[in-house]
């Protein structure tokens, strides 16, 4: 892989042909879908969405991004899904290991793919890390220097756009790596409820 040019991959939904992706299990139709909590507002930071009605699991990992970049990461998705008419995406510190540990993975096994050399996808990274199930879709990047050209890019590719504007996600973690050369790796895995 040529390491000195930005690089974005059309995002995988791990359920559903989208942008070239092949759907591997689960639910073809959206009317078979779980529909996500949609009724908690955002809090006043954006950085999470807690529903008291909700319990929280612990494979879901709730709780804050991990870094600065990861918040700011966190809050543009969430941005981008409101001003959609979609609803904020809670965070999960367990889909975070999982998408850093696939943005480091991209640069010490010099690859550029949602499924890595080992024949895993995200939903079984998703799975790995500790989170609840594979229900899951990944966008990836790879060369932008900030949150905002990342984001931007993925808003203007129709895959990337389809993942972060999918209705029924609810949960999501960012992964960033800066590899010792400098460029950027980006990561976004997102999820749906926990059933």
């Amino acid at each position: 892989m040529a390491r000195g040019r930005s690089r974005i991959v059309a995002g995988c939904v791990a359920l559903w042909a989208l942008a070239g992706c092949v759907p591997v299990s689960g639910p073809q139709d959206s009317a078979d879908l779980p529909v996500p909590v949609t009724d908690d507002p955002a809090s006043s930071d954006g950085a999470t969405i807690s529903g008291s009605h909700t319990p929280i699991i612990p494979c879901e990992g709730s709780g804050p991004p991990m870094g600065a970049v990861h918040r700011e990461m966190f809050l543009a998705v969430n941005a981008y899904r409101q001003q959609n008419g979609q609803s904020a995406l809670r965070y999960s510190r367990t889909l975070e290991a999982a998408a850093n540990a696939h943005a480091q993975d991209l640069y010490v096994r010099d690859f550029f793919d949602h499924t890595n050399p080992d024949g895993l996808g995200p939903g079984d990274r998703a799975v790995r890390a500790g989170f609840c199930h594979d229900r899951v879709g990944e966008n990836i990047a790879a060369g932008q220097t900030s949150v905002r050209e990342v984001q931007e890019g993925w808003e203007r590719s129709p895959g990337h756009k389809a993942n972060m504007l999918y209705p029924y996600y609810e949960w999501v973690g960012m992964g960033h790596y800066v590899s010792p050369d400098g460029r950027h790796y980006w990561v976004q895995v997102f999820a749906l409820p926990n059933e």
